[in-house]
């Protein structure tokens, strides 16, 4: 490799310079003695050199943007400058550009705008970008003259954004007189910059250029109108808005600009505002009721008070609409206006009240809720999400009262699925009592299961293993991760199957292998304890639970127990468990083995697979090990008939890591045999893929 020792040294230079010129300002003033070094490797085709060089003077920069270094930092932009002027190539000149962009001012401004002029148009660009950002009299000035004195129509517009950006009332005359006398396009970028200025001047310009303006130009120049509006709004004048949001909308055809015309109008119109919203409730405008709907968060106490008056004098229509918005803002001093509204005669106003309740009511409203569970299907519907949100805890009481008094299942079911969506915490123990959890009826038992995994406590768990004992097999895997759930709330982690284990001693035989079982999901010391104790049981049904739990661990911390029973376990059933528990566990995450430590542990799990199942399941959760080593092991089984499709699947996971492709040129032609053989289309579209990147 002949050119490796010249690209050596030249790294090793620059990042020799870059380490002094750290250490230069770490502890003391920056000096800046080898930026002409730096210099020549800005614009290096060297890409390694030139990263260095320009990191080292990008730190050196950094600093001496501090206030403290401020005589630094302008000998620093005057050489920059020079540098300039003398000619750089592209890549520098763009680089210095930048770092003037951010700490040049007055020193820089002169240069700058002489290369807003360059022949290449990013540089020309650039520089402009620079003179943006310099936050002087002199810089200001100078785009000022560029605006004047450019012809180029685009170079015109980017600078009048620029002046925009700044937006310092001194450009407002320049800006106001190409907004009068420029092109279309550019009165349409000075307009824009104007909106951007919080000055009498700009306002009266803009709102001008637009009434002057017909057609197409006028329908692009009202939004800077608008804009400009709002910006008058906010600085605490709405009676000077209100008339220019009125004009917009009286002039405008566009039904979107006058609902943005109409918005400004709201928020500015003072004592008319209530007026407003309800003659737009009581339009047909469905655009501008939203707008008007959208404004009920914004009302003043004395103008909801006006608007809620007001109610009676809305159709039904946007009546329902005001209802609903007044609920979800939880404007409680509408609530007698709600409570009234939920005895109307209209329907669909009847269905905003009783939801807006949901929002605004407390318990005081509950039967009045419950009792439209017996009526139409919209408004039952509407009293049930209400009962379910109510913020009153009283409500979980007086629902808990009604549901023990019930004898009809179908009215018992919603009161539950009420209850349910409330979170009620008592609801758990009405799953327990009733013996919803052993009934009959198959729904009922996996709702209670469903009720008792978010809302159980530890006092549920003895009837929850119990219900494993009863309920059929296929349900057990339910119960299980419900008694887990409830497990998992307890804060010490490793005493979060304390609760199961306990009951070991007193449980009768049958319910043991489940208490076992469950113990394994769980996990953590505790959990860890009592299996250990349990290990070497005389009874084969025992020992089995306690191989059933290590293979449940939540964890790789039983790795070596599950490689023992996949060795020696007394069965094949339980060999295999363990097998598939291993590559299940060895690659979490969470796993406590090193990337090297996995594979050597899938890899004796391999030798002691007898099925291809597992031999499968092995090859796919080596994918997560990111290692040459894991190519290698993967790349031995892509001609086997068997395993070549998870083998495949893995080695091109693992292709994806750039590092690896890198370090095994070997990979390319894996790829190459994916792409060939591969049955599954997006795989070999995978690989295709990758292929390319070499």
């Amino acid at each position: 490799m002949p050119h490796s020792l010249p690209t050596t040294i030249v790294v090793a230079i620059s990042f020799l310079l870059s380490s002094q010129c750290r250490l230069a300002y770490a502890d003391q003033t920056p000096v800046l003695d080898h930026y002409q070094q730096l210099l020549a490797d800005f614009g290096s085709t060297n890409k390694a050199a030139c990263s260095a060089a320009q990191s080292a003077w990008q730190n050196i920069c950094f600093e001496l943007g501090r206030a403290a270094h401020d005589a630094l930092r302008a000998e620093a932009c005057e050489q920059m400058c020079a540098s300039l002027t003398s000619g750089q190539p592209r890549e520098s000149t763009l680089f210095i550009l930048r770092q003037l962009e951010r700490i040049g001012r007055d020193e820089s401004v002169a240069t700058l705008q002489m290369l807003t002029s360059s022949d290449d148009h990013v540089v020309a660009d650039a520089a402009r970008r620079a003179l943006q950002n310099i936050p002087t009299d002199s810089a200001r000035e100078a785009l000022v003259a560029l605006l004047n004195e450019t012809a180029k129509n685009d170079f015109k517009i980017n600078v009048i954004y620029s002046l925009g950006y700044r937006a310092e009332p001194k450009s407002v005359s320049a800006l106001v007189s190409h907004l009068e006398n420029g092109t279309p396009q550019v009165q349409l970028a000075a307009a824009k910059a104007l909106a951007r200025f919080d000055t009498q001047l700009a306002a009266k310009a803009v709102f001008a250029a637009w009434q002057s303006a017909t057609g197409a130009q006028a329908d692009q120049l009202v939004g800077s109108v608008i804009v400009m509006a709002n910006r008058v709004a906010k600085q605490g004048n709405p009676t000077g808005a209100a008339p220019i949001f009125r004009t917009v909308y009286d002039r405008s055809v566009n039904p979107a600009v006058r609902a943005a015309a109409f918005k400004g109008h709201l928020v500015s119109a003072g004592g008319d505002t209530v007026e407003l919203m309800v003659k737009s409730l009581s339009s047909d405008n469905a655009l501008e009721q939203q707008v008007a709907i959208g404004h009920v968060s914004e009302l003043t106490n004395d103008h909801l008070a006006l608007l809620i008056n007001s109610l009676s004098r809305v159709p039904p229509t946007g009546r329902a609409s005001l209802l609903f918005a007044l609920g979800a803002n939880r404007k409680t001093s509408a609530l007698p206006a709600i409570e009234q509204a939920c005895k109307s005669n209209n329907i669909g106003v009847q269905i905003a009240a009783i939801t807006a309740l949901g929002h605004v009511g407390s318990a005081a409203h509950t039967q009045l809720l419950l009792d439209q569970l017996h009526g139409d299907e919209q408004l039952r519907s509407a009293a049930t999400k209400s009962l379910s949100m109510i913020f009153d805890d009283e409500v979980d009481r007086v629902l808990l009262q009604r549901l023990a008094a019930l004898d009809a299942d179908e009215q018992r079911e919603e009161l539950i699925s009420i209850l349910f969506a409330r979170s009620c915490p008592a609801l758990a123990q009405v799953m327990v009592d009733s013996n919803a959890i052993v009934s009959p009826n198959a729904e009922t038992r996996k709702r209670a299961t469903e009720i008792l995994h978010r809302l159980g406590t530890v006092e549920h768990i003895p009837a929850l293993i119990t219900s494993m004992t009863k309920n059929p097999t296929s349900e057990q895997d339910a119960t299980a991760k419900t008694i887990v759930s409830i497990c998992s709330r307890i804060a010490n982690a490793d005493e979060q199957a304390a609760p199961v284990v306990n009951m070991y001693a007193t449980a009768p035989n049958e319910i043991r292998p489940h208490l076992l079982s469950v113990v394994g999901r769980i996990g953590g010391r505790a959990a860890g304890e009592f299996v250990s104790s349990k290990i070497a049981s005389d009874t084969a049904i025992e020992k089995d639970a306690v191989i059933t739990a290590i293979c449940n661990w939540p964890d790789d911390s039983v790795s070596d127990q599950l490689l023992t029973i996949a060795r020696s376990g007394d069965t094949a059933a339980q060999r295999s468990r363990a097998i598939r528990a291993i590559a299940r566990v060895v690659v979490l995450p969470s796993s406590r083995h090193s990337l090297d430590e996995q594979l050597s542990i899938l890899q004796q799990t391999m030798r002691l697979a007898t099925q291809d199942d597992e031999r499968k399941l092995i090859l796919d959760r080596a994918k997560a090990i990111g290692l040459l080593s894991t190519v290698e092991f993967v790349r031995a089984y892509l001609q086997s008939s068997a395993l070549s499709q998870p083998a495949q699947s893995s080695l091109v996971y693992l292709a994806r890591i750039r590092e690896l492709r890198q370090a095994d040129p070997s990979i390319r032609v894996d790829l190459e045999h994916v792409l060939k053989n591969s049955a599954d289309s997006k795989l070999r579209e995978r690989a295709k893929q990758l292929l390319l990147e070499y």
